[in-house]
């Protein structure tokens, strides 16, 4: 059996596979005061997955996107421990007259 070879151009990537979901903090829902929002999104994305992906779900125009990776922490409950998991979040920003409607 041979080596299969893949290039990214035919990879077909899915823009709901790259934003997983709004981030609901009190941080991020003052954030659109500055007309930013937090997506936590895939681990494997790259800046420019993202904004293609904000840009075609949503209509709007990205102006910046800025990543975090966020690292595993031990933690405990009821005196057992677990890892909760590490993600990877984006903060984006819109460019002026751009929204989103999240509410």
């Amino acid at each position: 059996m041979g080596i299969l070879k893949c290039d990214e151009s035919s990879v077909k990537i899915s823009h709901f596979s790259i934003i997983k979901g709004f981030i609901a903090t009190e941080k991020s829902f003052n954030l659109k005061n500055v007309n930013s929002y937090c997506f936590k999104v895939d681990q494997s994305s790259t800046k420019q997955l993202i904004k293609s992906s904000v840009e075609s779900l949503f209509s709007v125009k990205v102006k910046s996107v800025n990543v975090l990776n966020t690292a595993e922490k031990e933690k405990k409950f009821k005196g057992r421990p677990f890892v909760k998991k590490g993600f990877k979040k984006a903060y984006v920003t819109l460019l002026e007259g751009s929204k989103i409607d999240i509410d």
